[in-house]
């Protein structure tokens, strides 16, 4: 997986319960391979900075495990930590992409066509995210380099992410751990966790976060409004008519009812 040059990207999944209200987002970051190293030490610098060994959205919102301090009550330092996080992405990134599914949108196409045979929304806003990746390096930066995509491991659908790959004459996707295991020593040094997959979990739920504060009439909240700014940003949200052209290309049956 790891190259000497080329480009390295990273992605995580953050969604909703299987509610119709809710969605699925895939997001993260495409970097070069000169530049991961450079990346990786200045996010472990900052980890270091506030005492902590990793990042890990879900802990650090509810004030668990490593986040469970009382320092980390005070706002100040939360958004003094983001923001820092936030800061070494936008120095070694090159670009950052994103694919949101409604889950509504899934259901109901499942309703009528075998879909859940093939992906679920998981898989498939990981491969249109691969695709998107692709395209920009090959068409936009003019570069034939190897890309390596790596996900994390903990995500559900990582056959279905595989199979849809392939069908895209895609290499197969790597999966990682993103934070170390301080009860496992030995297996951190033959296997050693992907870092930068850290930066994808804040991405993911920045997203997903956003589309319940859009629509509550909610502002955006600063932390993605930097990402934002960002000079190369592609993310895209999944419409009907993405779901029946999907369906469409790779050939997945109608249900038949009775």
């Amino acid at each position: 997986m790891v190259a000497l040059s080329g480009y390295r990207a990273v992605f995580d999944r953050s969604a909703d319960d299987d509610s119709s209200d809710g969605g699925t987002v895939v997001a993260g970051f495409v970097t070069t391979a000169e530049q991961w190293a450079l990346w990786e030490g200045e996010w472990n610098a900052v980890l270091q900075d506030f005492n902590v060994p990793y990042f890990h959205m879900r802990e650090f919102g509810a004030s668990r495990k490593a986040f469970a301090g009382e320092e980390w009550k005070g706002e100040d330092r939360r958004r003094h930590f983001i923001a820092a996080l936030v800061g070494t992405i936008k120095r070694w990134v090159s670009l950052t992409v994103a694919s949101y599914m409604d889950h509504k949108i899934y259901q109901e196409a499942n309703q009528l066509c075998e879909i859940d045979r093939i992906f679920n929304p998981f898989a498939e806003c990981g491969r249109n995210c691969v695709l998107k990746v692709k395209d920009f390096i090959r068409e936009e930066l003019k570069s034939e380099l190897p890309i390596a995509y790596v996900f994390d491991q903990g995500d559900e659908g990582r056959g279905m992410l595989i199979d849809l790959m392939r069908r895209c004459n895609l290499p197969d996707p790597v999966f990682k751990r993103s934070r170390p295991n301080p009860n496992a020593p030995e297996r951190d040094r033959s296997d050693p966790p992907m870092i930068q997959l850290q930066t994808a979990d804040l991405l993911s739920w920045e997203l997903r976060r956003w589309k319940s504060d859009y629509r509550d009439g909610e502002r955006m909240r600063k932390s993605l409004k930097s990402f934002t700014e960002m000079e190369n940003i592609i993310w895209k949200e999944c419409t009907y008519t993405d779901m029946a052209r999907v369906i469409h290309t790779i050939g997945i049956p109608r249900r038949t009812h009775g």
